[in-house]
């Protein structure tokens, strides 16, 4: 596997020069390249790979077998939503392919890899690093059409009434 990181890496780093060059005409070639590079890492290690671009699942909608594609927590959560005897709440997950588009959408890649870079090599402290990571995190934006999807998926759970509803937010 640190064949596939480091053909990633050095397609990754094209894909970053060629959307600075262009004032990032091409964000979606960050995602086709996670994509390859998580497929690949899958097919060799003999697991189911999934296709598919949807970025947000309903609770309810997440199936056995999808906990690469929401995240445990979110999978595991899913697993007690269909429990007969749950009261939980409708929600949604924005997949870790939606992470990854906002994380290329930023140009975060890059800039994140440095700074584990720098707490491997001792410079600066894992605490520092998460913090830094944290911040560079919080001050993206949101993809478009993430956003989208996300609003939408909003409104689908509030009944259309999103101004009066309360949400819980989970990392």
């Amino acid at each position: 596997f640190d064949s596939v990181k480091k053909l990633k890496g050095l397609v990754r780093s094209s894909a970053y020069d060629l959307n600075f060059i262009t004032n990032n005409q091409y964000l979606e070639i960050y995602e086709v390249i996670e994509n390859l590079a998580r497929e690949l890492e899958v097919e060799l290690s003999g697991q189911m790979v999934i296709h598919g671009a949807k970025r947000i699942y309903r609770l309810d909608e997440i199936e056995e077998g999808m906990e690469d594609v929401v995240g445990y927590k979110a999978y595991n959560l899913s697993r007690i939503v269909n429990l007969p005897e749950a009261s939980i709440p409708p929600g949604f997950v924005v997949t870790i392919g939606g992470f990854r588009d906002y994380m290329a959408y930023n140009n975060l890649f890059e800039r994140v890899e440095s700074l584990i870079e720098d707490c491997k090599g001792e410079k600066k402290s894992v605490e520092s690093v998460s913090e830094a990571i944290q911040l560079m995190i919080h001050a993206g934006e949101i993809p478009p059409e993430l956003r989208r999807q996300i609003l939408s998926a909003l409104k689908e759970i509030s009944g259309g009434d999103v101004e009066k509803c309360y949400f819980s937010v989970r990392s």
